[in-house]
């Protein structure tokens, strides 16, 4: 850890240890277990939800240890401190309904010490964690010293002198179907920094943020990061180095993640003295300087590496950018933001059904199975096949002569529902060219006299429910023998 992240985070260990904060004094025995919050309420009584309160604060003071809380649409101006111990949920009525704003008079919220905090269904923004201590210049959308999730919240337009613009964490978060998205840090990790902390996210998007060092979306230093069927996008950092996500020690595992327009001086995704990286099915393209420079530890076991690819090789298959085809970040049909790939991407289609990396869900929550296809999609995003797409080229035998026969195989389709292939055996002459032979619509074909020293090739289109696809041709036999 580095000397100036250890400072900080011996502060807050600190502050976490000797503040009692007045939620905390204000408790007592036979609170409610659920409690509402609503635009037109007031701050008195129990805010049951026939007579909710004003604020979040209020309600948090009134609400049993292991309580509810319930807000309504509106926006909510204020800065929440969630007590000692607190084990609570935060409930809006939907990310774009209920807006908690920190009015940039610090983090919009602070929980202290070892509880337990839930957020779902609301947006976290414009808080700012400036102040002249380094305790409050971390965090500046949520400061969270227990253990924190998301599920369906955006956390946005926040920023913090030191570390954490979006969001600090010293124990475990998990974040799922979240958004961490435009928010700045003058010190490590624009989006989320974590300190120690196990880093949890599934289908979620870190986009758009800024930091003035190494880590511009994500930062954790000796924690694990798991991050499954989401993306990493448009982040950037002064920095030189890991605009996407720096992972310094610990243990990074990345699922179906798409990287993508991340700007750095160096590696979009890096980290050092790694323990067993395991990226698979993931993406990275159009970032400014490499895509990966993972440094493992010594004495780490081999990483796992499979089914990736990157514009410049340093994460698996090296793939051209112009190839990959992958669409503008947008909202894809869900809460959070994805890039989709286009019609003509190669990455559609890449890692057979059958491989567990087809098992579960993309950043939408469509099953890789459910579009029918014999393939699913490396990235975050899984495409829904429309027309047949080729992925594996049809292939018969090299060798024929006269009165044998060969078979073809169609190859491999990335196709929904029924597909019915329509075969055209041709005739090529050693300079190149090929005409079709009359009444060769079989996948079977025996050779015959006019095939001698000519090649032949198949060529198999697919049709389904869409349509048809664009022809596919398969390798050449050798001159075709005499019989």
């Amino acid at each position: 850890m580095k000397p100036l992240v250890r400072k900080v985070f011996g502060i807050v260990l600190v502050a976490a240890c000797t503040l009692l904060s007045t939620a905390t004094q204000a408790r007592a025995d036979g609170q409610p277990s659920e409690v509402a919050v609503a635009m037109t309420g007031v701050d008195s009584g129990d805010c049951a939800p026939s007579a909710p309160c004003r604020t979040v604060g209020f309600a948090l003071r009134r609400v049993a240890q292991s309580g509810i809380v319930r807000v309504g649409p509106g926006r909510y101006r204020e800065n929440v401190v969630v007590g000692e111990g607190q084990q609570v949920s935060i409930v809006g009525a939907g990310a774009l309904a209920t807006v908690l704003d920190g009015q940039r008079a610090g983090s919009v919220i602070t929980q202290e010490s070892w509880g337990t905090l839930s957020l779902s269904d609301l947006s976290i923004t414009n808080g700012h964690a400036n102040g002249v201590d380094d305790v409050d210049r971390v965090g500046g959308g949520i400061v969270a010293l227990g253990d924190l999730s998301l599920t369906r919240v955006w956390v946005s337009y926040n920023a913090a002198g030191n570390l954490g613009g979006g969001l600090l964490a010293l124990r475990t978060v998990t974040m799922t179907d979240s958004v961490v998205a435009h928010n700045v840090a003058g010190w490590h990790g624009g989006g989320i920094a974590a300190l120690r902390a196990s880093l949890i996210l599934r289908r979620s998007t870190v986009a758009q943020n800024s930091s003035s060092r190494p880590g511009g979306g994500i930062y954790n230093d000796a924690g694990p990061t798991t991050i499954e069927d989401s993306t990493i996008s448009g982040n950037s950092t002064q920095g030189g180095d890991a605009s996407a996500l720096l992972q310094d020690h610990g243990r990074i595992e990345l699922r179906h993640v798409t990287v993508a327009g991340n700007h750095g001086g160096s590696a979009a995704v890096s980290g050092t003295h790694i323990w067993r990286p395991d990226v698979r099915g993931s993406l990275f393209t159009g970032n400014a300087g490499a895509d990966c420079d993972l440094r493992e530890r010594p004495d780490s076991p081999d990483h796992v590496d499979e089914y990736n690819t990157s514009d410049d090789g340093t994460c698996g298959t090296a793939t051209p950018a112009g190839q990959t085809d992958l669409q503008p970040l947008s909202d894809n049909e869900t809460l959070t933001r994805s890039h989709a790939l286009g019609e003509h991407s190669i990455l559609r289609g890449a890692i057979p059904i059958t491989h567990t990396l087809c098992d579960g869900t993309d950043q939408r929550g469509l099953s890789r199975h459910s579009t029918g296809a014999a393939y699913c999609d490396i990235g975050a995003h899984q495409s829904i096949p429309t027309l047949p797409r080729n992925v594996a080229a049809p292939v018969i035998p090299t060798f024929l002569a006269w009165g044998l026969t060969i078979t073809a195989d169609p190859g491999g389709w990335y196709a929904a529902g029924d597909v019915h292939y329509t075969y055209a055996w041709q005739r090529c002459t050693p300079a190149g060219p090929c005409t079709t032979i009359p009444n060769s619509d079989s996948p079977h074909y025996t050779g015959d006299v006019p095939d001698s020293e000519h090649h032949i090739r198949v060529m198999i289109t697919a049709t389904n429910g869409h349509g048809t696809s664009a022809p596919a041709y398969s390798n050449l036999t050798d001159e075709v023998a005499y019989g």
